[in-house]
């Protein structure tokens, strides 16, 4: 049984980000289709646009549907409740996400060019910057690594101007465990543990 309560011991060293199952958000049946201004929330993570977001069929997505966004007719079609701070590319349009200041991790993302573009950036709130290339008409799975991916409060993900220049098929995250609940957690397991011990003839 004390390879039990060390187990658990151990356990309660980990970083906290890697005791969580992340999740997977795909955008069919959204509810909404083009020019959406509206912040939504899905999974308990918040979605919140500059401008406006599109929800499109798209046959190579694997749910069916995507999730774009951009600058177009941004000077009256715009989100007045937009959750991050001004967007610092004149032109272009962003996409926010956060967790309503709970902190998380960004795993990856499966993205869609329908042609040529100069590629798709993310940043985030540990100094996170990302730019990916994607292949036209090929839905690609971006992973991200490193300590400026985890532990966010935000991210934020960069589109076209005019025109979409990429639809987002999928997003990955994971929620961080509040360092309270975890410890909690171990101690429950820690003091079943000692229980069964004690029972032991």
């Amino acid at each position: 049984m004390r390879s039990g309560i060390a187990t658990l011991s151990a356990a309660a060293l980990l970083p906290l980000h890697v005791l969580a199952a992340p999740t997977t958000i795909g955008f069919a049946g959204m509810g909404f289709g083009n020019y959406e201004t509206a912040n939504f929330t899905i999974d308990g993570y918040r979605f919140s646009p500059s401008c406006h977001v599109d929800h499109r069929n798209v046959a190579l997505a694997s749910d069916g549907a995507t999730l774009a966004w951009d600058a177009d007719s941004c000077d009256t079609v715009f989100n007045p409740n937009y959750l991050g701070l001004a967007p610092n590319s004149p032109g272009i349009g962003e996409l926010y996400i956060d967790r309503g200041g709970k902190p998380f991790d960004l795993i990856s993302f499966v993205g869609i060019a329908p042609s040529l573009f100069d590629g798709a950036i993310f940043t985030s709130s540990s100094g996170g910057f990302q730019k990916v290339d994607l292949p036209v008409d090929s839905p690609t799975k971006f992973t991200f690594t490193g300590v400026e991916w985890e532990d966010l409060q935000w991210v934020r993900i960069l589109n076209g101007g005019g025109d979409p220049n990429w639809d987002l098929d999928s997003i990955t995250l994971r929620a961080v465990p509040e360092p309270a609940s975890w410890a909690l957690v171990a101690l429950a397991g820690i003091g079943m543990a000692t229980a069964r011990r004690k029972r032991q003839p």
